[in-house]
């Protein structure tokens, strides 16, 4: 995005940076602070979700649980 790597990595956290991929530029203040409140708003994971986990055999493969996690996140996260 035009911005040298080592500058980002000196100068911006991880949620600048993450802000930079999804907007192509580094937020002002505000934007940062609205963007933060956005994240912890959805970092957290539905509870329900646990009982989906224990769903599956112990021996499962591993990405058919991922497969599955994911879909089934659109339907706690819709938006």
């Amino acid at each position: 995005r035009g911005y040298p790597i080592e500058q980002l990595a000196e100068k911006s956290d991880f949620l600048e940076t993450s802000y930079l991929l999804f907007h192509g530029q580094l937020p002002t203040q505000e934007q940062k602070e609205t963007f933060i409140q956005q994240i912890r708003y959805h970092d957290m994971v539905h509870e329900q979700m646990r009982n989906f986990f224990n769903g599956f055999r112990r021996d499962s493969h591993p990405m058919a649980i991922l497969l599955s996690v994911v879909g089934a996140l659109s339907a706690f996260y819709p938006d």
